[in-house]
């Protein structure tokens, strides 16, 4: 914990917030809800006037920059990527999902009674002298080995699918992803991925147009940037 602590401490140095952005599960979600909200900011309060300004500024890489459409796609290779991701996706889901299951053992060994479980299954010679003192505290209360199998097992059974829904979940993530960066997208002018973006308003202070400004201050603008 505490080397996984000072790891992302370190990366932090020189990635904003890489907990949030990439590990943790809220931020997913957060990610994937926002990209559907109707109201997001706005580096401008009107058109994009292409200054670059804007570009350095996010600590985040949100900033999507424009991109020129060269030729419209084939609807048939539209149609044949979607039915492609309709299948991977699943796919992914389920190879995820049985990954994270064979793991279930491994990653129950964290809790406390599945560990003093295994403890109890290796020899005498194997025992560190901590282990060998909690088999005996435990086998001093009296409890039945019979009812403490069955909790270790039930305990055991839910980590195997937690394993599912969290694969699963990881692959639903991936697949989305995936299908999200084989989309081509085309825009004029810089805008925040809803996704990414933090709403840290950073951009905001580095452009040069302001709430307010005409057709003529802002037609100047382009001017002096072009």
């Amino acid at each position: 914990m505490f080397a996984i602590g000072g790891i992302l401490l370190v990366i932090g140095v020189f990635i904003a917030r890489p907990y949030c952005r990439f590990l943790c599960p809220y931020g997913v979600l957060l990610n994937l809800v926002s990209r559907f909200s109707k109201k997001h900011m706005s580096i401008t309060p009107s058109e994009c006037i292409d200054c670059r300004l804007c570009e350095n500024a996010c600590p985040f890489n949100a900033i999507e920059k424009p991109t020129q459409q060269k030729s419209k796609e084939n609807r048939a290779v539209s149609i044949k990527r979607l039915i492609f991701f309709s299948v991977l996706i699943p796919f992914l889901m389920l190879v995820s999902g049985w990954a994270g299951s064979m793991l279930h053992e491994r990653i129950a060994s964290v809790n406390p009674k599945v560990r003093l479980a295994i403890e109890m299954k290796l020899p005498p010679d194997r025992l560190t002298k901590s282990q060998t003192v909690d088999i005996t505290t435990f086998k001093s209360t009296g409890n039945s080995l019979e009812k403490f199998d069955e909790e270790v097992k039930e305990i055991v059974l839910q980590f195997y699918w937690g394993g599912w829904i969290l694969g699963a979940f990881i692959g639903l993530i991936f697949g989305l992803t995936l299908a999200g960066l084989s989309i081509p997208r085309y825009r004029t002018g810089y805008w925040p991925n809803k996704g990414a973006c933090l709403s840290c308003a950073r951009c905001m202070k580095f452009c040069p147009v302001k709430p307010g400004m005409d057709e003529s201050q802002i037609d100047l603008l382009k001017l002096k940037t072009s």
